[in-house]
């Protein structure tokens, strides 16, 4: 009876989310005359991406020449990744990501430490270079992993919970926020139940287009799991392995829309940070997508992913003062359905206006499907000055500028197309 009063609860609570998501999103911009922006900053402080330092034969053995400059270069804050104790350079290599402004959320993983206590000292050498502190990793579907002789779940509650009160115990590690281990499958979840945490985590590898129902699923998994807590996507992103027989990928050409278009689908329904999984491939094969999910080719070149997300970290980057956003008074008129949009500001007061369709970009063959522009008129009540216009899946340099708009004709396309508007 426990179990089946619980099951209506979780799929009525489901309903809801997807309810209240459609509702907000269907045709929402054609309905607003006024709007309060965001901080362009925070929307930045929300992309990190997925790494393995201590991958020595993939290559992520190219930290000098490839890791490093390449993070730097797209301009995230944080990265994820899991570090045994005895992998020193790897640890090393947090240590100088720091030093370039880069924060890792570490994962604490039983296939790395022998108890929970061996890895809070590893912690302690590195608080000043981590963010968070992660517990283990999709234990779901690793058979034959146990801690304290017991396999999952009780084996993972027991890990979780011993993790937690370590963390939250010691004065030098009880600033971490302690994120909920990520479950992979529903069923997973409610039998795992709620453990301590104060981060809920999704690992989220999408369909055809960010913002189908199975976003509000896996949060909803997230909260079964970290009730009443903020979520994390600690694992998001396409892979691009043509002949793998298991699942096949995506074009390079789809995943530079869709990523930059799950970064902002997740931040508008109120994800903490998404981490791309992950930076490079691991190895040039085609026949195993395990190697195939970088933004990178594993010879270190720029895939179009990596160009997009680098062009709007660029954008939109601001290292101004804290500020209150502003609201804009604003009006879509036109073919306006499956229209969405994030709204940002930065501390210099103008306005970034960002625009996508939101529809599938392959078909179920994984063939790409060419998506017409929509027509868009863009109609300001509030007084500008200026307005640019940039495509950042192809450049960070403006397309068009309009003196002193009061409407503006746009063409929307399938990826993300930002208006940045200066206020008088």
């Amino acid at each position: 009876m426990l179990a089946r009063k619980f099951n209506k609860t979780y799929y009525f609570s489901l309903f809801i989310i997807v309810a209240l998501g459609c509702l907000l999103n269907f045709n929402r911009a054609s309905l607003l005359s006024g709007e309060t922006a965001k901080q362009a900053s925070t929307f930045i402080d929300t992309l990190g991406v997925n790494i393995h330092l201590n991958y020595m034969d993939t290559s992520y053995r190219n930290y000098q020449s490839i890791i490093k400059p390449r993070l730097i270069e797209l301009g995230v804050h944080y990265v994820r990744d899991g570090i045994p104790t005895k992998a020193k350079q790897a640890q090393a290599k947090i240590r100088d990501l720091s030093s370039s402004g880069i924060k890792t959320l570490l994962i604490v993983d039983p296939k790395h430490f022998k108890n929970v206590a061996t890895v809070i000292p590893m912690i302690k050498t590195l608080a000043s270079s981590l963010d968070a502190i992660e517990g283990p990793n999709e234990w779901d579907l690793r058979s034959g992993v146990t801690y304290r002789d017991q396999a999952f779940p009780e084996g993972l509650r027991i890990f979780q919970s011993e993790l937690y009160a370590a963390i939250k115990q010691d004065p030098e590690t009880t600033h971490f926020d302690v994120v909920a281990p990520s479950i992979v499958q529903t069923a997973h979840a409610a039998d795992l139940g709620a453990v301590p945490c104060d981060t809920g985590n999704m690992h989220t590898y999408m369909g055809s287009y960010p913002s189908e129902p199975k976003l509000f699923r896996k949060i909803a998994d997230a909260q079964v799991v970290c009730p009443g807590q903020p979520v994390m996507a600690t694992e998001a992103g396409w892979h691009s392995a043509k002949t793998d027989p298991r699942s096949q990928g995506v074009s390079e050409s789809v995943a530079s829309k869709l990523i930059p278009r799950l970064w902002l689908e997740f931040f508008n329904h109120g994800i903490q940070r998404t981490f791309i999984y992950e930076l490079i491939d691991l190895f040039p094969e085609d026949g195993d997508k395990e190697n195939r999910f970088g933004l990178l080719r594993s010879d270190g070149s720029r895939k179009p992913a990596f160009i997009a997300l680098k062009n709007m970290m660029h954008l939109l980057a601001d290292a101004g003062f804290a500020f209150v956003p502003e609201m804009l008074n604003y009006r879509l008129e036109g073919s306006v359905g499956r229209i969405h949009h994030t709204l940002l500001q930065k501390s210099n007061r103008n306005f970034y206006l960002i625009l996508w369709q939101e529809v599938p970009a392959f078909d179920r063959r994984k063939r790409d499907l060419v998506v017409p522009d929509r027509s868009v008129t863009l109609s300001l009540q509030t007084p500008m000055q200026l307005a640019r216009l940039y495509r950042p899946l192809e450049s960070d340099q403006s397309l068009a500028v309009w003196q002193k708009p009061t409407s503006i004709q746009l063409q929307i396309p399938d990826h993300p197309l930002i208006v940045e508007l200066v206020p008088i």
